[in-house]
């Protein structure tokens, strides 16, 4: 379910109805650092 995306580092991915979370995990909080769409272009937007 989880995956790490290497091209952007330590950032993971979580499938969530038509939407992708892409977030990372610190110490201490989870960061948010994008929400998109399943049909948009990743790479483009990350």
């Amino acid at each position: 379910m989880y995956q790490t995306l290497a091209y952007v580092g330590h950032i993971f991915r979580y499938p969530a109805g038509s939407h992708v979370v892409f977030y990372r995990e610190t110490d201490e909080n989870i960061d948010i650092i994008r929400v998109l769409h399943q049909r948009m272009d990743i790479e483009r937007h990350l």
